[in-house]
């Protein structure tokens, strides 16, 4: 596993730029790289991409420079775990309302002692082969993944003062137009209450 050069730039406040892509096509994602993008999002959850395709989608960014992210469907720790076996440097959770869903996102992204990750030689260690034991890697993965919350639905907005305070979430990533649908404006996020919850 490399340096999380987005991670390491959101904890030094310094501004991101990716794409949130449905793409099943790795030259998509090697594209963003080679532009100069920092981060690429394979979106699992509006679009047909399969696990069996992110490993490839994640060796190109590897040749490309940039850092590969996930949203995943479901808070399902198997699931996560594919992607994260598979290279995935983070992972975005759409949907979390309450303080358990962002604990078990946490649980599910990160090894013991900090979460119940199962450990494989798998890809996004090196399969073992590289410089690091397992001691090492298990530190270092935990260290270096990248966990958004995704902020949908009123719930949410209500339980943000406890959601904020959950150990293992790097940041929220604001879902406008599901939000706005949960506050009963089903035509959209432009709407006054809604920008203004947003920015509240």
């Amino acid at each position: 596993m490399k340096q999380n050069i987005v991670k390491t730039r959101l904890k030094n406040s310094q501004p991101v730029l990716g794409v949130l892509s449905n793409s099943s096509d790795p030259t998509v994602a090697e594209l963003c790289g080679f532009s100069g993008l920092d981060f690429y999002m394979i979106d699992g959850e509006h679009s047909p991409v399969t696990t069996a395709q992110v490993q490839d989608i994640v060796r190109a960014c590897d040749v490309s420079g940039i850092t590969p992210l996930a949203r995943v469907r479901s808070n399902d720790p198997k699931l996560i775990l594919q992607f994260l076996d598979a290279g995935v440097m983070g992972i975005m959770m759409p949907g979390v309302s309450t303080v358990a869903q962002a604990e078990a996102l946490v649980q599910a992204v990160k090894y013991p002692p900090l979460g119940l990750r199962g450990f494989a030689p798998a890809r996004s260690n090196d399969y073992l082969l590289g410089n690091m034991n397992q001691g090492e890697a298990v530190e270092f993965a935990n260290e270096q993944t990248l966990v958004l919350a995704q902020i949908e639905d009123t719930e949410a907005i209500a339980n943000l003062d406890d959601l904020v305070q959950v150990e293992g979430i790097d940041g929220f990533v604001i879902g406008p137009r599901d939000l706005a649908m949960s506050m009963g404006y089903f035509d959209g996020p432009g709407h006054d209450e809604v920008k203004r919850t947003i920015a509240g």
